[in-house]
């Protein structure tokens, strides 16, 4: 049975429910903040739970307790009276990675998964042009504004990873950056169906995307309530993604694939040229 060191003496942590996982997968995401560590926001949640009279034994803290040892924690000591806590014999896991194997089916049954799903998006990161860009989780009303326009301007048969990634191209063009909350909305957006590594070539008005990752979806999609099995055709749909990319690379290597300026050669293998970033006529819209 998994146990943590608590105050120096050993704690057994038993199961509880997914629902109790949902619960505290609320909770944590509403704590999480860009200069925090994932154990650090756990560990609020704990001492709060705790200070308010919950029991060690309690499924409130034994739900928080599997996240900790989840997360790779293997002992903690805290004071109510003074307010702190520490961890000790800390060990990388898959679920502290946000990793993909941490999200298998059997991690979001039991609701475990949330625990990587929470991780994963405290700190994830997706590459614009090669810069690496921290993609943190912002305010659902600038998420909101940022999807509409998203979906307002998606082209006909487009699929809504190019038009996300689009978006995040005609920003760069009306001159926004990584301080604007709509610009990381939109890259949020796009890091949430997977993508991980955009080239926007903006003097041929081309995107490219270079990157897919599983993890990366499957996090959103257990943080904004899909079901495991929801779950895992989104890890299908990016894996079909990277296998394109791959089928891409090889065609690229037997000369059968064409460049397109900027886009295409910086992309190398990985490749796949979008529609333009800007200029769509109203007409090619796709229509609700």
């Amino acid at each position: 049975m998994p146990s943590i060191v608590i105050n120096g003496e050993t704690v057994h942590i038993r199961e509880t429910s997914m629902r109790d996982f949902q619960r505290f997968a609320e909770i944590t995401f509403q704590r999480l903040r860009p200069e925090a560590s994932i154990r650090q926001s756990v560990g609020s949640v704990l001492m709060d739970a705790i200070s308010q009279g919950q029991k060690l034994e309690d499924n409130v803290v034994q739900t928080v307790l599997w996240a900790l040892h989840d997360l790779g924690v293997g002992k903690l000591d805290y004071d109510l009276e003074a307010k702190t806590m520490s961890m000790s014999d800390v060990k990388d896991t898959e679920a502290s990675r946000g990793g993909e194997g941490a999200m298998a089916v059997a991690a979001c049954e039991t609701g475990r998964a949330y625990v990587a799903a929470l991780a994963n998006a405290q700190q994830r990161v997706i590459l614009l042009n090669g810069q690496p860009l921290r993609v943190f989780p912002q305010p659902r009303d600038v998420l909101g504004k940022v999807s509409a326009a998203i979906n307002a301007n998606r082209l006909v048969n487009e699929d809504l990873i190019f038009t996300a990634c689009r978006a995040v191209g005609a920003m760069i063009k009306q001159g926004k950056t990584p301080q604007d909350p709509e610009f990381l909305g939109a890259l949020e957006i796009a890091s949430a169906f997977g993508v991980i590594d955009i080239i926007v070539d903006m003097q041929n008005q081309k995107l490219a995307v270079r990157q897919f990752s599983e993890a990366n979806a499957m996090a959103s999609a257990l943080l904004q309530g899909a079901t495991p099995k929801q779950v895992q055709n989104v890890r299908e749909r990016v894996h079909a993604w990277k296998d394109r990319l791959a089928k891409g690379a090889a065609d690229a290597a037997a000369g059968s694939a064409p460049r397109t300026g900027v886009a295409g050669q910086r992309a190398g293998s990985q490749r796949l040229v979008m529609p333009p970033v800007i200029g769509s006529r109203r007409s090619t819209r796709r229509k609700s």
